[in-house]
């Protein structure tokens, strides 16, 4: 987490396998709000929510062969 102005933003790093796909090697996310406590939450929330989305999109992708 880091503070930018008065907000924090939780930087969360895309898995090297995944950058093609998603376009991007890190995601920069506002937690909206500038209470360190609640960013802490928001920010774990996150983290959750994008490490569930990395995986999802893992299993939509095509595997290669030497990957099985």
């Amino acid at each position: 987490m880091h503070l930018r102005g008065s907000r924090w933003y939780v930087r969360i790093l895309v898995p090297k396998d995944l950058q093609a796909a998603f376009g991007r090697s890190r995601l920069d996310l506002s937690l909206g709000t500038s209470d360190r406590r609640e960013a802490t939450l928001q920010a774990t929330l996150k983290r959750a929510h994008w490490l569930a989305t990395f995986e999802t999109k893992r299993r939509e992708l095509p595997r290669l062969p030497w990957t099985r």
